[in-house]
């Protein structure tokens, strides 16, 4: 999909989704994570503009589920996504 936009000169950023960082596996190792982003910055048609370990963000800012965020982690996201 990302290919498609750029071959038509429209420019996507990638950035990842938040998660709750109790809900990663312990099969979720540094080294684990860190190939996973060099995976994504290798081969997808568009620049990662985020570290994936910001995405990884405290329980609290999640409303019933690791992965819908609060009003509050809704806003702390925007944020480091605008920065």
């Amino acid at each position: 999909m990302y290919g498609s936009f750029a071959g038509k000169g429209v420019l996507v950023y990638f950035t990842y989704s938040p998660r709750s960082r109790t809900s990663i596996s312990e099969d979720s190792t540094e080294e684990s994570i860190t190939e996973l982003d060099a995976l994504f910055r290798q081969r997808l048609h568009a620049p990662v503009i985020s570290d994936i370990r910001s995405s990884l963000m405290d329980p609290l800012y999640f409303y019933a589920t690791d992965n819908h965020l609060s009003t509050e982690g809704v806003q702390i996201h925007t944020a480091q996504v605008m920065d």
